[in-house]
């Protein structure tokens, strides 16, 4: 319901813009974002990363606001995957002569998540020229639409059970707020303008509900490099 209630604010302010002077500049465009997901849950217990894949596309609306500031909103889809063993699940047949033994059980995540976002981001350009290096940032709320894949749980060295992404053990916070940096160069080719640089995301919101100690700070963090064409 947030989700949706931004769209209709979104909206609004997209109207009252508008009706705001003449010379004021709108551009649609398409862009894509292949990402590497480079979070770092930073938990005890040993919680193993392995690098994994996003990939962020969608329509751009561009407002020119000024000859150095530019308003871009639109809907973008994106893919995140997971690919990580988490050691946090213990199990009685992790204690050996009263020792516990760790490393013994774990979960392997091997998903995907798909969201719906509305971006709002402001691109400032740092000279007023058609080619121009410039610097975005904002943020981007997220819904989730879907998720796929499985997670294996392995009980005191021994596979035990495949859980779905949606089990209530691993589901994610279904409304994800990401903060948003980067840089790149535009440059004009006849009537269209391109541009491609660097852009790091930031999950302001923790990705799990959760349940496992390891995930309890599960922010993720993507960087990749943004492909934009309007």
């Amino acid at each position: 319901m947030k989700f949706f209630g931004l769209f209709l604010f979104q909206i609004m302010m997209i109207n009252l813009l508008f009706c705001q002077e003449s010379e004021e500049k709108v551009h649609f465009g398409l862009s894509v974002a292949p990402q590497i997901n480079i979070s770092d849950f930073k938990s005890d217990p040993v919680f193993n990363n392995r690098p994994s894949l996003a990939m962020a596309m969608g329509g751009d609306l561009y407002l020119d606001i000024s000859n150095f500031a530019q308003f871009r909103t639109g809907l973008n889809f994106h893919s995140v995957t997971l690919k990580h063993r988490d050691y946090s699940p213990q199990f009685p047949g992790d204690v050996i002569n009263g020792q516990f033994v760790p490393h013994k059980s774990y979960w392997d995540f091997n998903t995907a998540y798909t969201f719906i976002g509305l971006p709002i981001v402001f691109k400032i350009k740092a000279v007023d020229q058609p080619n121009h290096i410039f610097f975005s940032g904002g943020l981007e709320i997220e819904q989730k639409l879907y998720s796929s894949g499985s997670i294996e749980a392995t009980e005191s060295g021994v596979q035990s059970e495949v859980y779905k992404p949606d089990n209530f053990l691993f589901r994610v916070t279904p409304t994800q707020l990401f903060s948003i940096a980067g840089f790149g160069f535009e440059w004009t080719q006849r009537k269209s303008k391109i541009s491609l640089g660097p852009v790091l995301e930031y999950s302001l919101t923790k990705y799990f509900k959760l349940q496992s100690s390891a995930l309890k700070n599960s922010h993720l963090m993507l960087f990749g490099f943004r492909f934009a064409y309007n």
